[in-house]
């Protein structure tokens, strides 16, 4: 990927002025930020492949041997060997036992073993604690998309209005801004002004990351783009007055509050993809570490089980379990 020259303003002869100071600030904030932004959706590619790989087959292995461990009870409560109270045991874990499995799977042997058992099953919907592993389903687009409440505002106060026409003002003179730039370059980059077929390709691709910055409002960038056309020539920013800087500035703050949110987004989704805390997220080397924590605990898991399962085949080792609850 090419790397875009930062957006900064040389120190005047004069000095900085507290608006140019400002621009710096920002623009380096935007650098930091997009640099953040670009790691997670690495990671968020990384490990959801790792998860879809990795993680969910253990998930699916468990899922087998719980549905094996609950056939087994099945099998059980129709045998002689067990006396009333044992049956009833039997049946209220089996009914436990196939409603978490459920909420895994809706297939047909589950559902015959829940209707099967439903009736043991206590009034409260509980999930058996002892046995539990927990998988969020990737596929789910809820999982994914985290959206703030809209808020109703049914206030009608002159300052509140006054406000609110001010705001409006000024995004519509950042957006006049951010369109002006987006003018000059196609201006200077539309590649049907191109005859040399090399570079007119060059300018279409160009092109369409000028557009797709300007259906975002990405001021930043294609501050960058202007900057690269006048061959890096970043002198002129410092000539900039005070109101342009002003556009500018509230625009970049936009652009930051756009992209923290993004970021915000990312930490969640790569949370639930690794199964972790969203703070654990602002470490990816964390991240990693905790994704391998939770491939071992998977593999104990499923040894326990299956151990467990094995025991519980044996008509005495049963007995003996029922005996403790």
């Amino acid at each position: 990927m090419t790397e875009h020259q930062l957006l900064r303003i040389e120190q005047p002869k004069e000095g900085f002025s507290k608006k140019q100071k400002e621009f710096n600030l920002l623009s380096l904030k935007i650098e930091s930020l997009h640099t953040i932004l670009k790691d997670l959706h690495g990671a968020n590619t990384l490990f959801r492949d790792r998860f879809l790989n990795e993680l969910r087959p253990l998930h699916e292995v468990y899922f087998q041997h719980y549905l094996a461990l609950v056939q087994t009870l099945d099998i059980a409560y129709g045998s002689n060997f067990y006396g009333p109270q044992e049956k009833e045991k039997l049946g209220s874990l089996i009914a436990s036992y196939s409603q978490y499995l459920l909420q895994q799977s809706d297939g047909m042997a589950i559902k015959s073993l829940w209707e099967k058992y439903h009736r043991y099953a206590p009034e409260e919907n509980q999930k058996d604690k002892r046995i539990e592993i927990t998988e969020r389903t990737l596929e789910s687009p809820e999982i994914f998309t985290f959206q703030e409440k809209a808020r109703s505002q049914g206030h009608d106060w002159s300052l509140e209005q006054k406000l609110h026409d001010r705001a409006e003002m000024e995004a519509g003179l950042t957006k006049a801004a951010v369109r002006k730039i987006y003018l000059d370059l196609i201006k200077n980059y539309h590649p049907d002004r191109e005859m040399d077929e090399a570079i007119k390709q060059t300018k279409t691709v160009l092109m369409q990351e000028i557009t797709k910055c300007y259906a975002e409002d990405n001021l930043y960038r294609l501050l960058q783009l202007q900057q690269e056309m006048e061959n890096g020539l970043l002198q002129n920013l410092s000539e900039l007055t005070s109101k342009a800087l002003n556009h500018y500035i509230k625009g970049f703050k936009n652009q930051i509050c756009q992209v923290e949110s993004e970021i915000a987004s990312l930490r969640e989704t790569l949370a639930l993809i690794c199964q972790i805390e969203v703070v654990h997220t602002h470490n990816l080397q964390a991240v990693e570490i905790q994704f391998k924590t939770k491939l071992r605990q998977a593999k104990t898991e499923i040894r326990e089980l299956r151990e467990f399962s094995k025991a519980l085949q044996d008509p005495r080792n049963l007995r003996a379990f029922l005996g403790t609850l």
